[in-house]
């Protein structure tokens, strides 16, 4: 990873933004609901240059690279199949997102307990 010299933080900065501010982007990373809120005034300068800092630093186009290797790891079914010759228990989460632990934990929370509820000891 390539590391670049503008991608450091000032020393000093001009204040935090304002939590309306600071909402809008937790937001527009598609977390809502008593999370962003929580995210949003958790957020300060110091957070928003870490994050400015990681996605400045990722040199392109190696993770872009590296993302579209993903999709040769295997389709879907194959993906299944695997996991069944395995003996993994599969866990369907039709409809969950990205940020899933913040919008909706509850079919995720489900599919463990019930995982963990078949466990011996």
């Amino acid at each position: 990873m390539s590391i670049r010299s503008d991608a450091d933080p000032p020393r000093t900065t001009s204040g935090t933004r304002g939590l309306a501010q600071r909402l809008e982007v937790v937001h527009s990373l598609v977390v809502t609901g008593p999370g962003a809120e929580r995210v949003a005034a958790a957020m300060d300068d110091g957070i928003g240059w870490a994050v400015l800092w990681l996605l400045r630093s990722a040199a392109q186009p190696a993770m872009a690279d590296l993302g579209r290797g993903l999709a040769k790891s295997g389709t879907p079914a194959q993906h299944r199949a695997t996991a069944e010759s395995a003996g993994a228990e599969i866990a369907e989460l039709t409809d969950v997102g990205h940020s899933w632990p913040v919008t909706d934990p509850h079919p995720v929370t489900r599919a463990l307990t019930s995982f963990w509820s078949k466990l011996d000891g």
